[in-house]
């Protein structure tokens, strides 16, 4: 992509057909399909300024994986600027708390990566994995943006009671599914509990943080709408 695209480095496309074809996890219709487009680059057969993504040709599950693990590495970068601009704007004690925040959201992405993953055991299950954790990660971030903003639906402290009900009763549901223990790829009843665990402990983080970084913010509408979020996992799970 960099000798392709010119990115930091000459434009160069025969070094960049040789690095094609090297590629250890391509499917050889990839390696087709990728050359064949590097070659039409560089024979000027396509317009001027086309850009070359390795994952335009993305076919075997091997390489949807890496491909979710790049675009997770380039939303990272993102995330990483957009987390930034809100610490800036955090009480000095709020932005003390943030670090332990993130590792607490960290070590729940990656419990409910081993412990609540359904998609089996196939060739691109890693790149499932990835694309979950990222779409958590992404969340994170929202959750901070839209709490910096008030932008929560109203909840009272009711309202916050009946959502711990349910997420009890979605929780109870799942632990009590009938579940095989050698299913590859599938979750289990110890990693679905090491993944609660996780989320309780992320939970009790940001009851912490939230009064800390948004005084103006009811703790029980962003405990709500946290708790709701957690509901609407389990239960695509339980689908």
């Amino acid at each position: 992509m960099l000798y392709a695209n010119g990115s930091g480095v000459p434009r160069n496309y025969n070094l960049a057909i040789r690095f094609a074809c090297e590629l250890e996890d391509a499917a050889e219709a990839e390696t087709e399909l990728r050359v064949g487009r590097l070659e039409a680059l560089r024979d000027g057969k396509l317009p001027a300024g086309t850009r070359f993504d390795l994952c335009d040709d993305q076919i075997s599950g091997a390489m949807g994986a890496y491909c979710e693990g790049l675009a997770e590495e380039q939303s990272d970068v993102a995330r990483s600027r957009r987390i930034e601009a809100i610490r800036k704007q955090l009480p000095e004690q709020a932005k003390a708390m943030l670090p332990e925040l993130q590792a607490a959201e960290k070590a729940f992405d990656e419990a409910r990566s081993r412990g609540e993953y359904t998609g089996g055991g196939v060739s691109g299950a890693g790149g499932f994995v990835t694309g979950d954790e990222n779409r958590l990660r992404e969340q994170f971030v929202i959750n901070l943006e839209r709490f910096a903003a008030g932008k929560v639906p109203k909840a009272t402290a009711a309202d916050r009671e009946q959502a711990e009900g349910q997420l009890k009763v979605a929780y109870d549901a799942l632990s009590a599914m009938p579940l095989d223990p050698n299913a590859v790829g599938e979750p289990t009843h110890e990693g679905i509990k090491a993944t609660q665990d996780a989320w309780q402990a992320l939970f009790r983080d940001w009851m912490q943080f939230v009064p800390e970084a948004y005084p103006e913010l009811s703790p029980d509408a962003a405990a709500t709408e946290l708790l709701r979020l957690r509901i609407h996992q389990i239960r695509k799970v339980l689908n």
